[in-house]
């Protein structure tokens, strides 16, 4: 729900982002559209919130009421100061540069597709607002997991027994100790804000992430033209996983002891997606018309419910757009490569936005540390491959900008980290023991890893299997993974083209992440029967949706001309 605390919470965070944001992008040649500013401002601002709440309450204990809001009053009205101030600037800039007539130009008038698909997408962004602001949290991870570490920061802080002892008379933090305390560090901000903790206050900050990541999607994809950014943002806005996660029983069964997939069922070709669009209209005409298939589940809310994974994605998504605006900064002495021309180019300022938004997502989940650390490896290959010394030292230099930005966001986490037991999830370990290196594996309540090559090769078919049933299935994502693969398909045609193209490095983050998520289900200690009866690998999976809409829309739409408005 919206309440006062919420609002207050919304507008310093909003605030602090566009303080941030224009003073990054102030001697940018291209800042970036007011849409792009806003939907960018409120995630670093949500973002940056999480890295300095999580490092204070480390360092001075539970946020103090007034003080909290005395900051976040502080940063709303300075955040009004510099989008004024930025405004202004960018109006000088556009007359001493003789602006004007490109931006007189009368843009494509909107056709009626165009009108239909904006008010879908202003409908779908709506909806998710309400959804996430109206519903009270309910799932285990957002209530046992976010929410009630949440409550430990707010009146406890760091370094108390229920985080190092788990086995205590306090009890411990159910069974992941050691997730990240980004999400809990913003229901402490709130609950300082509105001084009692209400975890359904906090919930409303989901829409906000929702609406900033479909607003940056927009406009990174907008140099292409008004469709495709309507297009690919509503493609984000309409994913039915941003609102239902329980769906009807799929038509094939998993055998945990055979660790193979079993047909159990009597189902013919294309009676499953049948049974998918009864259930579209009613659980109950579902299950007359479908009585074989089992008890159809009512869909219910996930990944705006509180959970980490969707604002992980929403960072995620604002911190590559920054580190490809900072890209084409670099690049735009490269004015032969028609590719990057065009572009909208940012500067330093770019990457030192696109370590706090990686490092705020380092601390959403455990997987945006992988996540981030990839995408700075992946740019900065892709630095050192550009062509011209001079591009390649440019876009060097807003790398290291990145990387120091996203360490120092994540090091006050990971120094509290090593007192916090973990619970059998050291994956790189796994990964060594599968190989044949390290130490045996110490069994613990929940260890069902492989524990040998072997082993883990009879996983593969299950976890392929669990894949291709995510992405094909309408009810989770429409038709999103389809398409990110029939244009990645197309375009790997042209490698070397593919290569130089300004979202070569958003791709390689998508494919990276899905050889990382299959390598972590290859070697978790869970059990992978009990992971696919909670929305594995699909969680995994929106983690780097909005990256791959971004990438499909980008690379099926050249971008229009420079001269066009």
């Amino acid at each position: 729900m919206f309440t006062l605390a919420t609002l207050l919470v919304l507008a310093g965070t909003f605030g602090l982002g566009l303080v941030l944001v224009e003073a990054a992008r102030a001697r940018a040649p291209t800042p970036g559209g007011a849409i792009e500013r806003a939907g960018l401002a409120l995630l670093v601002g949500l973002g940056s919130t999480a890295v300095l709440a999580t490092a204070l309450i480390a360092g001075l204990g539970p946020p103090a009421p007034f003080a909290t809001r005395a900051a976040l009053l502080a940063a709303a009205l300075a955040g009004a100061g510099a989008w004024i101030r930025g405004a202004r600037a960018r109006r000088a800039r556009a007359k001493s540069r003789s602006d004007a007539a490109a931006e007189g130009c009368e843009c494509p008038p909107w056709t009626t597709l165009d009108r239909v698909l904006a008010l879908a997408l202003v409908g779908f962004t709506g909806f998710a607002v309400f959804y996430a602001a109206s519903m009270p949290m309910h799932l285990f991870d957002p209530v046992y997991h976010f929410a009630y570490k949440g409550k430990l920061l707010a009146h406890e802080g760091f370094g108390g027994p229920s985080w190092t002892d788990l086995e205590g008379p306090i009890g411990r933090i159910i069974t992941h100790p050691d997730y990240p305390p980004g999400l809990p560090a913003l229901h402490a901000v709130v609950a300082a804000a509105g001084r009692q903790f209400d975890e359904d206050a906090t919930r409303a900050l989901m829409g906000a992430f929702a609406a900033a990541a479909i607003a940056v999607l927009f406009a990174a994809l907008r140099p292409r033209g008004r469709r495709p950014a309507l297009i690919g943002a509503l493609a984000l806005a309409g994913l039915p996983l941003l609102y239902y996660s329980q769906l009807p029983r799929n038509p094939v069964d998993f055998d945990k002891d055979e660790l193979t997939f079993v047909s159990s069922l009597d189902v013919q070709p294309g009676e499953f997606g049948r049974a998918a669009l009864a259930l579209a209209i009613g659980a109950e005409t579902a299950q007359r018309r479908f009585p074989h298939l089992g008890p159809f589940q009512l869909p219910d809310g996930w990944t705006l419910d509180g959970a980490g994974d969707f604002p992980l994605a929403a960072l995620l998504l604002g911190a590559l757009v920054c580190l490809t605006r900072a890209a084409a900064g670099a690049r735009r002495a490269a004015g032969h490569d028609p590719e990057w021309r065009g572009e909208p180019a940012g500067g330093a300022g770019d990457g030192v936005l696109a370590g706090v938004l990686l490092g705020a997502a380092a601390l959403m989940k455990n997987e945006g540390l992988a996540l981030g650390a990839m995408a700075l490896i992946v740019f900065a290959v892709r630095c050192v491959i550009a062509p011209g010394s001079w591009v390649r030292a440019r876009a060097l230099q807003q790398s290291g900008w990145a990387l120091v930005l996203f360490v120092l966001a994540v090091a006050p986490w990971m120094v509290l980290r090593r007192d916090i037991p973990s619970i059998d999830e050291n994956y790189p370990a796994a990964v060594l023991r599968m190989l044949g290196i390290g130490d045996a594996p110490t069994a613990g309540p929940f260890d069902h890893s492989p524990g040998s090559l072997g082993a883990a090769a009879t996983r593969f078919p299950v976890v392929l299997m669990g894949f291709v049933q995510s992405s094909l299935n309408p009810l989770r994502w429409n038709l999103v993974w389809v398409l990110f693969g029939a244009v990645l398909a197309w375009r790997l045609a042209r490698p070397r083209a593919l290569l130089h193209h300004p979202l070569a490095v958003p791709l390689a983050v998508v494919v990276g992440a899905w050889a990382l998520y299959a390598l972590v289900l290859l070697v978790t200690p869970w059990d992978l029967a009990v992971l696919y009866t909670t929305a594995i690998p699909d969680r995994l999976l929106l983690q780097i949706a909005p990256v791959a809409i971004w990438c499909a829309v980008g690379l099926a739409w050249r971008r229009i001309s420079p001269e066009q408005p």
